[in-house]
């Protein structure tokens, strides 16, 4: 086996082995949703600290993968469709552990209700209804990845990087700054779930999110421009003659 070949192979087990991890954390996120949901409707009390329990185990997959993504991208110094992968792979594995952590705040909604004496909710089954439909989504979600069952959309290069720089590159940046402005704000609790969720993106590994800003930093630069000029507008719109 030449050398070009063995890292070929290298590469591949540790994509496969990520692509593992992710769909063993959609399946513990799954769980969680659903144990979450019977635990609000029953309050079961010993099914409400395991899901509050378990959350610790959402959150293990997600520095164990993203610790996988850079150790990749580091070490195998991957290809551009390949680089695409793995960044759709660290934005995955941020999504499964915010809703792990909704699934984690309905435990102890449902804890704190039963604990001041609130009735149980089975005459709310809608909310049972909202859940199954929200892990039906993610079943499919994940099963489209195991496959690589998504639908394909041809693209030529030039449109894919200015979509990319728009949609995905100039977000990650724009909360990395948004970050930096209300950082100290944030620290002392003076700010809401929506500098929380703005923010989020700021917490990607910036090897993997910045070798991928750079890699389309003329789209990147452009989408800035853009940008700049909708918010200058938005500001001059407002009244600060008072």
């Amino acid at each position: 086996m030449g050398v070009t070949e063995h890292i070929s192979k290298q590469f591949e087990e540790d994509l496969d082995s990520t692509r593992t991890r992710v769909l063993q954390m959609g399946g513990l996120v799954e769980a969680q949703i659903l144990a979450a949901t019977d635990a609000y409707m029953t309050g079961n009390a010993e099914l409400i600290e395991q899901v509050i329990e378990n959350d610790r185990r959402v959150n293990g997959y997600e520095v164990a993968i993203d610790g996988a993504c850079s150790h990749i991208v580091v070490k195998r110094q991957p290809a551009a469709s390949d680089l695409r992968l793995i960044m759709g792979i660290s934005k995955i594995v941020t999504d499964l552990e915010r809703s792990g952590d909704e699934a984690e705040k309905i435990a102890r909604m449902a804890r704190a209700i039963h604990e001041h004496g609130g009735q149980h909710a089975q005459r709310f089954p809608a909310v049972r209804h909202a859940a199954q439909v929200a892990v039906k989504m993610l079943r499919e979600a994940l099963d489209a990845f195991r496959d690589l069952g998504a639908r394909p959309l041809e693209v030529d290069p030039e449109r894919h990087d200015t979509a990319l720089a728009r949609t995905s590159h100039l977000p990650y940046l724009v909360s990395c700054a948004l970050r930096a402005v209300g950082g100290e704000a944030f620290e002392r609790g003076l700010s809401g779930p929506g500098f929380r969720d703005m923010t989020r993106l700021a917490a990607s590994d910036p090897r993997i999110a910045g070798a991928y800003c750079r890699a389309n930093a003329r789209e990147v630069a452009a989408a800035w421009r853009d940008l700049r000029e909708a918010i200058d507008r938005a500001v001059a719109g407002l009244d600060i003659s008072g």
